[in-house]
């Protein structure tokens, strides 16, 4: 089995140094208080913004190196609160995923 590690080095209020390894293939659950800058590090992972100072790396690599549609293929986040975008069930389904099948959306549902 191959790991796979992700190394955040963040400026916050919170911490400075974040560092998540795990197993290829498994899901990494953050959870925290409110507030607590669990969204914020899954958005910076996802390239949604870059980090004002140091860097994010994804198994050494800079996430900056990386394509983003590479990374959000491979990376969700499951808010606290839902959000739904003006357009269609079905495009909510698959949003981040482009060539979602039929198949693949209905099995979402």
């Amino acid at each position: 089995m191959s790991t796979s590690a992700i190394q955040l080095d963040l400026m916050s209020k919170y911490s400075q140094d974040i560092s998540l390894s795990k197993w290829s293939g498994t899901p990494i659950t953050l959870v925290g208080k409110s507030g607590s800058e669990k969204s914020t590090v899954f958005s910076l992972i996802d390239r949604f913004y870059d980090p004002q100072s140091g860097e994010i790396l994804i198994d050494g690599t800079n996430v900056k190196e990386l394509q983003l549609r590479w990374i959000r293929g491979r990376i969700g986040l499951v808010s606290q609160e839902p959000i739904l975008f003006a357009s269609s069930i079905k495009d909510n389904i698959a949003y981040g995923k482009d060539d979602a099948t039929l198949e693949e959306i209905k099995a979402a549902t």
